[in-house]
């Protein structure tokens, strides 16, 4: 013999999946801001870690020109000629000096005058 469902059956099974569907829903907006937060600070730390990479690669070549200008006598003359413009005694030194503003173009004589 079969069992009749009756309209309140179905009824309260609709008023269950709707309710399920509202706890979902209330989850959702529950925890977005969460989400959002947790994408926000997962690209942070992205961030950071190229920065740090890039950092590490520039201590790398400090490290490698400090190793260089304690070992290497020639490296050291260059970077004091270059940086503090030191010369031997029987050298002679030329400066060129940019100045400071440029002069304006001269301008070209207005034709049919």
């Amino acid at each position: 013999m079969k069992s009749a469902t009756g309209i309140w059956d179905v009824l309260t099974n609709a008023i269950l999946v709707l309710l399920f569907v509202a706890v979902l829903v209330a989850v959702a907006v529950w925890y977005s801001p969460l989400i959002k937060q947790n994408q926000t600070m997962r690209a942070e730390i992205q961030r950071l870690k190229r920065e740090g990479a890039q950092e590490e690669e520039r201590k790398r070549q400090l490290d490698s020109t400090i190793s260089l200008l304690r070992t290497d006598r020639k490296s050291q003359e260059r970077l004091i000629r270059e940086y503090l413009g030191y010369a031997k005694s029987d050298e002679m030194v030329f400066r060129f000096v940019e100045p400071a503003t440029p002069a304006p173009a001269p301008r070209a004589p207005a034709l049919g005058r």
